[in-house]
């Protein structure tokens, strides 16, 4: 059983390197971040509206705390707005704005430390003061980092920067108070470099488990998705074959009392006749177990049939004439093989049951009077042909790929479109190759095979 290879992670945020992958996750995971913002918006909010009684205890002698008592207001409105804006968001499309409005909230809160912690220090007088304003400044830093990181837990890159700003701003209140004696405030500092430090690793490593485990329930719905599809397409085809066998197994049945009955009137020119058709049936037989064989190794993922080999086109053009010559000749059909220099890399056994399907479908079922089997380059690829002039698949023109095939063949019921095709459209996709029918009514149908060129010599 192969590994499953988990997509590259970013070291810091533990984001998808791969865009398409980091966008799905944000959507998966966008209800839980938003519930998460808005429970730490209203609850900060209430934090600084309680706050407001350290603004009140000081307005005598600083009248100027009004200013600030207004800011925490302010900022208590905002974040419930916020808040409530989310969660009114969480059964909606994504929309910028909500990112936006997250951006301002923390704008806003940084701006209102700002505002708070350098009022409160101006306002010491004394060294003792100033030391325990620094410290409570620096665990108001700190409770802030933890928030912010619970409310980025889908935006990684938010709260980085948020921790790094607020680490900026510490050391320029440093900077700007330039204390004579730095070992008090380095506890604070330290505390909120441990924080920050803390910070960055959770962010990261609860980024890189919820993406991987995110990766892994896609990787799981696509198997299951995969498994049931393949389910659906291996009980058309088994139905299909299954068609298919009953027709010559009954006339094998036929064919060994008729030729009974032949010998036991000496009747040797029609005994012969019987025989021939006996082989033939007898073949069709084979050809149809031993496609539904391969197939079913493939769909097993058995040893083996993976393997992709350079294969010269007019080998796989030959072998396909050489086993259906009996068939042509007994029908009077001129079966031409365009001569063909290119070569293909894909599984051999695989593109040789598609061809031989292709080609007996033609044979057996569109009247045809002549067959051509070619080769030439498309696109990077070599498409293998096989022509006919016969009266088409039906009454309307026809145009199936192997790229929807499937889809419209299990929507309901369809019209028959010959024996093999099933099969042959089935082995195409997993030999990753296309296929494409074209057929227009009385003018015969054109089936082309495209499959990888082998490099250059």
């Amino acid at each position: 059983m192969s590994q499953i290879e988990l997509p590259k992670l970013r070291l810091f945020t533990g984001m998808f390197d791969d865009a398409a992958l980091e966008k799905d996750y944000q959507a998966a995971t966008r209800s839980q971040s938003l519930k998460l913002a808005a429970f730490v918006a209203s609850a900060t909010a209430l934090i600084w509206l309680v706050s407001i009684s350290h603004e009140l205890q000081i307005i005598d002698a600083f009248p100027a705390a009004i200013y600030l008592i207004a800011g925490r207001v302010i900022f208590a409105i905002v974040g419930i707005s916020a808040a409530v804006y989310w969660l009114t968001r969480l059964n909606r499309p994504e929309s910028a704005a909500g990112t936006r409005l997250l951006t301002a909230w923390m704008l806003l809160y940084f701006l209102e430390i700002a505002a708070v912690s350098t009022t409160y220090l101006s306002l010491e007088g004394t060294l003792d003061g100033l030391v325990d304003r620094f410290l409570a400044t620096s665990f108001w830093i700190t409770l802030t980092l933890g928030l912010v990181g619970i409310v980025n837990f889908g935006f990684p890159r938010h709260s980085l920067l948020f921790g790094l700003a607020l680490m900026a701003w510490y050391g320029w209140l440093l900077a700007w108070f330039h204390p004579p004696d730095l070992r008090p405030y380095l506890v604070g500092g330290v505390s909120m470099l441990i924080t920050l430090f803390i910070l960055f690793l959770s962010v990261g490593m609860l980024g890189r488990a919820g993406r991987r485990n995110h990766f892994l329930n896609l990787v799981l719905k696509q198997a299951r998705e995969k498994a049931e599809r393949v389910n659906s397409v291996l009980s058309l085809l088994l139905t299909s074959t299954g068609h298919d066998a009953r027709q010559p197994l009954f006339a094998l049945d036929a064919n060994a009392a008729a030729m009974r009955m032949a010998l036991q009137r000496e009747d040797l020119s029609l005994a012969r006749e019987l025989a021939h058709r006996q082989r033939d049936l007898t073949r069709t037989v084979s050809h149809i177990l031993t496609s539904v064989l391969e197939l079913s190794r493939a769909e097993r993922n058995l040893p083996g049939w993976q393997v992709r080999e350079v294969v010269p086109v007019q080998e796989l053009l030959d072998h396909a004439a050489s086993q259906v010559a009996d068939l042509v000749d007994l029908d009077g059909i001129d079966l031409r093989v365009r001569p063909s220099s290119l070569r293909v890399q894909t599984n051999p056994a695989m593109i040789d049951r598609i061809l031989l399907n292709l080609l007996i479908n033609a044979v057996r079922h569109s009247g045809a009077s002549r067959i051509l089997l070619g080769a030439r380059k498309r696109q990077g690829r070599v498409c293998i042909g096989v022509l006919d002039n016969g009266r088409g698949l039906a009454e309307m023109p026809v145009d199936l790929s192997s790229a929807d095939f499937f889809d419209h063949r299990l929507s309901g019921p369809q019209a028959r479109s010959g024996y093999g095709l099933d099969l042959a459209f089935r082995m195409t996709q997993l030999i990753e190759a296309s296929l494409e029918i074209r057929s227009r009514p009385n003018a015969g149908v054109a089936a082309m095979v495209c499959v990888q060129e082998a490099p250059a010599r």
